[in-house]
């Protein structure tokens, strides 16, 4: 190198090493090994970025599945949602938010609202102390209607609150005045079913109202169920002081699985 020797010449020392070649982008294993390792990093970030930005969209799609199903249940109340319950006539009158939903209401038929000739029929209710300024709410039923049906019946309705303040009725119950029945040489639920020589043969079973289903309630041994039998009210009425967990006697005949009720009272 014609430099080097210059210097040499002149008494110049001169490092034979050339530590600028690195920077002056000389080709050397040293500086292959770091651009691997920098391209490297590179591409792991750029898969960890990628890997961050699925898992965000998957969270998210997963959030808003949740929060469709939390918004569906809550506006629908869920598949065994029940209607609204122990509301009177004047309390869902009044309220705007139960327009749409399935409610359950106590009211005495007002005398001459209805037509028994029509199909649906419809009538109105209100409450029994309301007086005659009392709110009125229509019902429309398309079913048959129970015998002792009329003026002045006491009914419980259930079915769904039109903003025209008309329930379209799935559900139409008349309870008779109150009525007690001795416990006295009833038969319990478990002995009943457990005598098949009973069945077809009238007789009187006592047990606590589980529930009240239509025309018809679940009777058993116990308020929370025990030993049930499902009871067919379709030939009697449900006594006004019956209701879910009252203890009852039921007079009849058993059919099947079903018992066919003639008569219920509360039990005394």
């Amino acid at each position: 190198m014609l430099h080097s020797h210059v210097f040499r010449q002149a008494g110049i020392a001169v490092s034979s090493s050339v530590p600028w070649q690195a920077d002056a982008g000389i080709d050397t294993p040293a500086s292959r090994r770091g651009l691997r390792d920098r391209e490297g990093r590179v591409e792991d970030e750029e898969v960890n970025t990628r890997a961050t930005r699925r898992l965000i969209g998957v969270t998210a799609l997963i959030l808003a599945a949740v929060g469709a199903i939390l918004i569906y249940t809550t506006s629908s109340g869920g598949a065994g949602a029940g209607a609204h319950t122990g509301t009177s006539v004047a309390d869902v009158a009044a309220d705007p938010a139960l327009v749409g939903e399935k409610v359950k209401v106590d009211g005495v038929v007002v005398e001459g609202s209805w037509d028994g000739g029509v199909n649906p029929m419809e009538f109105d209710i209100q409450d029994l102390e309301g007086g005659e300024d009392a709110e009125v709410l229509g019902v429309v039923w398309s079913k048959t209607a129970p015998s002792s049906f009329g003026d002045g019946s006491n009914a419980i309705v259930t079915g769904t609150l039109s903003a025209d303040g008309v329930i379209d009725a799935t559900e139409l119950i008349i309870k008779c005045p109150s009525k007690y029945e001795s416990l006295e040489g009833a038969m319990t639920v478990e002995e009943l079913l457990a005598d098949s020589a009973m069945e077809g043969t009238p007789t009187r079973v006592s047990g606590f109202v589980v529930a009240v289903e239509g025309q018809g309630l679940v009777l058993g041994t116990e308020k929370s169920g025990g030993t049930e039998i499902e009871v067919d009210l379709s030939e009697t009425e449900l006594p006004e002081n019956v209701s879910e967990g009252t203890e009852v006697v039921v007079q009849g005949t058993l059919d099947g699985t079903v018992f066919v009720a003639e008569s219920i009272g509360a039990a005394e």
